[in-house]
């Protein structure tokens, strides 16, 4: 969603087209004949975006703090003076969207985009894991969000639903001195049982709620989890066998 690019109609609608001449070719029949990377012998439709697309596969991926949202919104009337009010409805979400318009009248087009902020005067991000197994005990932390300076007190709390426990206290209270964020740190305990679990994390203060849910998918029936054995350290002990021949034995 970051690197989409925002349609261009008229760019494409009024480019400059080559000579329109038929060709034919016959690599279905012969590329299945060669072995290795096909990208280094033929260039196979695209353009420049499907070679962009495949230079970004092979980057480190990097972990994102929040959910990608995308909506659409389907053709739509403006009224005499091209204007035209759109509404959505925000799932949980926290960061910024970037909202595009692309506009068509007769034989004229263009488009504009814009970045949003999402946000609320109370957030809180909590950060978990995807998945927990039985007997897993994790520290959870959560970041509190004050975008007021007339937020002083916070009241944050944790409630669990499923095979996990609160280990501590299930209810912490922040201070703010003005806007700003802090960490609060709550402590998880899976059971030895599977199934889905839901997190629930609540932030109040004086008229200021926020609320996130996590939920974790439940581990296949019958799933274990294996336990290895400590490594031993081993030692190279010689040996000298009757035809004079020197071997190396490795002992526990």
């Amino acid at each position: 969603l970051t690197d989409f690019r925002t349609p261009d109609p008229w760019n494409e609608f009024f480019k400059k087209l080559r000579l329109g001449v038929k060709i034919y070719d016959l690599f279905s029949e012969v590329i299945g004949a060669n072995k290795g990377d096909i990208f280094h012998t033929f260039s196979i439709g695209g353009g420049m975006s499907a070679e962009q697309y495949r230079l970004s596969q092979q980057e480190v991926e990097k972990v994102k703090r929040f959910r990608a949202v995308s909506m659409f919104r389907g053709p739509m009337m403006t009224d005499k003076k091209g204007h035209a009010k759109v509404s959505f409805e925000m799932p949980d979400y926290v960061g910024a969207v970037r909202v595009m318009v692309v506009a068509a009248n007769d034989n004229r087009y263009g488009n504009a985009q814009k970045t949003v902020p999402v946000k609320t005067d109370l957030m809180v991000l909590p950060t978990l894991p995807r998945v927990l197994g039985p007997g897993d005990k994790i520290m959870v932390p959560v970041t509190v969000f004050a975008m007021k300076d007339n937020i002083k007190e916070v009241n944050v709390s944790i409630r669990v639903s499923g095979p996990l426990s609160i280990s501590g206290d299930s209810q912490k209270t922040l201070t703010f001195g003005k806007s700003g964020e802090k960490d609060v740190y709550f402590q998880l305990r899976a059971m030895q049982a599977v199934g889905a679990s839901h997190i629930t994390i609540s932030a109040a203060s004086a008229g200021f709620t926020a609320k996130r849910i996590w939920q974790s998918g439940p581990l296949p029936r019958g799933f274990t989890i294996p336990k290895r054995r400590p490594a031993s350290r081993a030692k190279l002990l010689p040996s000298v066998f009757p035809t004079g021949e020197f071997r190396g034995q490795t002992m526990p």
